[in-house]
């Protein structure tokens, strides 16, 4: 563990002068680092590139909004009165070359011998990144600042490629829930693509539906945001042909998850172009499969689609709907429930959690076996 004690060799000055009242008293921040597992002469590369990062990041986040300016602001008041800790011992388990670290926090670890293949922008931007998760941001939910800053914010020939830079940089100034809209997700998808990372836009596209369904009887926005999403990703994670079936490549993505939602639109929709776009999708699941047993992988899509009808009518009253969507489910349960990630089980039990009260309150009359079995159609869910 190596500790710079002295301003002249571990702090730099970022001038502030200007930027915020809270602030003007300080025109001059000091930023002290530590270091440990790392060699000297990425040591001192390391502290140059994060503090000229902090000062251009945070200068481009003020052009951006209120809340941008409160992240820089925040940003800025933390390195001021905390000592970044700088590691380069990440393990060559994970793909990224550098992690926020909440351990040592505010900390990042990094893993120098992927260093020497970026240009001094790239690092800058990377360190920015992982610097605004301390404020608590995360991919897959919210507006996702740290790519959206990185793109915008640091312009190099190997990063930030023009497109992305200038879908990037006005997105920086939407509002927070934004996020849960076809247009963010679109957008974010588009930016996301073109840089490499379709599969985060992927996601967080799954996520922002799952949230929207809370209040989504319709179910409709839900698809519309994941549906915008796919739509968007030029880099072939998932393909719309002209026969409006669907090509999907799930290693990267929840989408096996998404036949519950798309199941709903089926049954619930009053959009024939949305329907036909959800089962055009529910059959285009099935096309591709991501394990050795294609069988398996099928029954699951067919069975989380069908889960998806079922509760759509519940929700309108249709209980031969139901009973149908039902015992079809019901009859691929036993060999599918054991073999469901921990992410297709939560999703089932949100769906199922949702409609669980409202399919008492139905007047037409559904079958005992239904209303018992909504928490039991899968031994294994927690």
């Amino acid at each position: 563990l190596f500790l710079s004690f002295f301003c002249f060799t571990s702090c730099t000055s970022v001038d502030l002068s200007g930027r915020s009242r809270e602030l003007e008293n300080n025109s001059k921040l000091k930023i002290k680092t530590e270091f440990s597992e790392c060699s000297p002469i990425y040591e001192n590369k390391i502290r140059l590139l994060f503090n000229s990062s902090i000062e251009k990041g945070a200068k481009c986040l003020m052009r951006f909004g209120s809340d941008r300016e409160t992240d820089a602001l925040a940003l800025l008041k933390l390195v001021s009165e905390k000592t970044v800790n700088l590691s380069c011992d990440l393990a060559a388990k994970y793909k990224s070359v550098a992690m926020a670290n909440f351990q040592t926090f505010p900390g990042i670890s990094i893993r120098t011998e992927s260093l020497d293949a970026l240009d001094t922008t790239e690092i800058e931007a990377m360190l920015f990144h992982e610097s605004l998760h301390w404020l608590n941001y995360k991919h897959s939910s919210g507006i996702d600042v740290p790519y959206l800053a990185e793109i915008c914010c640091f312009e190099s020939s190997g990063i930030a490629k023009s497109k992305s830079r200038k879908i990037a940089c006005p997105m920086l100034s939407m509002k927070p829930e934004e996020w849960l809209t076809p247009e963010y997700n679109q957008k974010f998808t588009e930016v996301l693509s073109n840089y490499g990372r379709g599969h985060v836009a992927l996601e967080t596209a799954w996520h922002a539906a799952l949230e929207a369904s809370k209040n989504d009887t319709s179910f409709e926005q839900s698809f519309k945001i994941i549906f915008a999403s796919i739509k968007s990703d030029s880099r072939g994670h998932f393909e719309l042909n002209s026969d409006r079936k669907f090509d999907a490549g799930f290693k990267k993505t929840k989408a096996p998850t998404h036949g519950i939602i798309f199941g709903k639109v089926v049954e619930l929709s009053s959009d024939e172009d949305l329907r036909r776009d959800a089962q055009a999708y529910i059959s285009g699941l099935q096309i591709r499969f991501f394990s050795e047993d294609k069988d398996y992988d099928k029954k699951k899509i067919e069975f989380l689609s069908l889960i998806g009808q079922s509760i759509g009518g519940v929700l309108t009253g249709k209980s031969a709907s139901v009973s149908d969507s039902w015992n079809k489910a019901s009859s691929l349960a036993k060999d599918v429930c054991s073999k469901l990630t921990s992410a297709e089980l939560d999703g089932v039990k949100h769906s199922l959690s949702m409609t669980h009260l409202e399919s008492f309150s139905l007047k037409p009359k559904l079958p005992t076996k239904v209303l018992l079995g909504w928490s039991k159609i899968c031994d294994d869910l927690p």
